[in-house]
């Protein structure tokens, strides 16, 4: 084999394995909320649809299991009235009457019209992206979108957040009027880039310190809310994890067997964080090859690549057969 051939060969060895765990990648384990119309019936989907926009994390993931409880009603009562049943109405009561409880009990109420029905608009602001300037505020936003609060907790929430936000801006309109980073600054003269005197730069100076104090103040009693939500943290952190545990609790299964099926989640949930964990290490490890040049070390990073192939195809097969068991205890033991 001449040279050229033999680097032909390595080049596509190599491009082999990348494009292996590039479809790996391609493959994750995707989350419940990315299913467009989860639901056989249009009347349910369309309030997933919705509630997408308001709700998040396990506060998610339990709507979307008592939606499926939900849409098995729907499906049924479906099913009588073509067979010519349900005459006197008592079962579609029955089955209205269910889904307006899922509606109060998620907070939804306001996506319904005064006749009842589910709006075709949502609220104005629901479409709009909630972007805080201070970096440290933008963090601990999506901290909370990400936390499962109910819709009205988290519009409760947007308001202190705003508040907070008036607070670091006020604080920087100070620091740029002392044209100072940093409000630690000793200096208390006369500044002749910003023509006040010393007396107006010390009352700056002792404003910027309340404001400080109470800036900090405010990001203290933010993690307080935070604080308090985690002793009613959900069972799961990961929402895929929880999504089949929020499922589970609907079916038959005695409580042993449930318990059973949580324990495994807990495993599962392990493997998760463990995947992530390496796909983390092999991004890393991808930008130090390009940066090394000819002393990266190929080897180590194709061992890495397959670990986290190898771990990730376990872990999707491991997903797909909860979600095959769960969701064959689901389906045998509703009735309407």
């Amino acid at each position: 084999m001449n040279v050229i051939s033999y680097v032909t060969c390595l080049i596509f060895i190599g491009s082999c394995a990348c494009s292996k765990y590039s479809e790996e990648k391609n493959r994750k384990i995707t989350d419940f909320t990315s299913e467009d119309r989860p639901y056989r019936m249009q009347k349910v989907n369309l309030l997933w649809e919705k509630a997408k926009k308001r709700l998040s994390g396990s506060k998610l993931a339990d709507l979307y299991a008592d939606l499926l409880v939900q849409d098995k009603h729907e499906a049924a009562l479906k099913k009588y009235r073509t067979e010519g049943m349900d005459k006197d109405g008592l079962k579609e009561a029955q089955v209205n009457a269910g889904f307006r409880e899922i509606i109060e009990k998620h907070g939804l109420d306001d996506l319904f019209d005064t006749t009842g029905n589910l709006s075709n608009e949502l609220p104005l602001d629901e479409e709009k992206k909630i972007y805080f300037s201070d970096q440290k505020l933008q963090s601990m936003w999506k901290r909370a979108e990400q936390a499962g609060f109910s819709a009205r907790d988290l519009e409760k929430l947007r308001d202190e957040f705003w508040h907070q936000q008036m607070k670091v801006d006020e604080m920087n309109f100070l620091r740029k009027e002392m044209d100072v980073e940093d409000i630690t600054d000793n200096e208390i003269e006369g500044s002749k880039k910003t023509g006040k005197s010393a007396e107006q730069l010390k009352q700056l100076n002792q404003e910027m310190k309340k404001k400080n104090k109470d800036i900090k103040a405010g990001y203290y009693d933010l993690e307080g809310k935070f604080d308090k939500f985690d002793k009613e943290e959900p069972e799961f952190k990961d929402s895929r994890v929880y999504q089949l545990w929020a499922v589970a609790q609907k079916t038959d299964w005695p409580a042993e067997e449930l318990q059973s099926f949580k324990e495994e989640l807990k495993h599962f949930e392990t493997r998760l964080e463990k995947h992530e964990f390496l796909e983390n290490q092999l991004e890393r490890s991808a930008d130090s090859l390009s940066e090394a040049g000819e002393n990266a070390n190929h080897e180590k990073h194709r061992k890495l690549e397959e670990k986290t192939s190898d771990l990730g195809y376990k872990v999707k097969k491991l997903h797909n057969d909860l979600k095959t068991r769960v969701g064959k205890a689901f389906s045998g033991h509703l009735e309407l």
